[in-house]
């Protein structure tokens, strides 16, 4: 079994994303990225993590990863999600979880249009915390 991961959430809260501002207005937008937040932090307890840290969107993913690895002086998983669904189920929680336990390396959720919402890395991957901010 893998240890406990540790979680790093990627949020960008404080500033919505153009796609939302433009439906919803500004101040709808950011109560929403607000909501997915908190959700996305309640799912925390499903998937049992240990440390749990938040970076902003503005500060490079692979520089948060690398302080997350280096937290947990590199022997715990790392769990990042961008808490971009709208709800987090335990099957989520599970299908990583599970992965990690068999051996994997890394295990990815991507959003179909774009992006991410999860990646667990079991160690530090020096080509992954290499790869450039636009890569993210």
């Amino acid at each position: 079994m893998a240890a406990t991961p540790a979680l790093l959430v990627i949020e960008r809260a404080a500033r919505p994303g153009p796609e939302l501002c433009e439906v919803l207005g500004a101040d709808r937008a950011a109560r929403v990225e607000r909501l997915l937040v908190r959700r996305a932090m309640e799912w925390r307890e499903t998937l049992g993590v240990g440390p749990v840290s938040v970076a902003g969107d503005d500060e490079a993913v692979a520089d948060a990863l690398a302080r997350a690895f280096g937290e947990s002086d590199g022997d715990q998983p790392v769990v990042v999600i961008w808490p971009v669904l709208p709800s987090w189920h335990a099957h989520h929680a599970q299908a990583v979880l599970d992965d990690l336990a068999a051996g994997c390396e890394a295990s990815v959720a991507p959003v179909f249009d774009r992006g991410l919402y999860l990646l667990a890395l079991a160690r530090p991957i020096p080509e992954v915390l290499a790869l450039p901010a636009e890569a993210w």
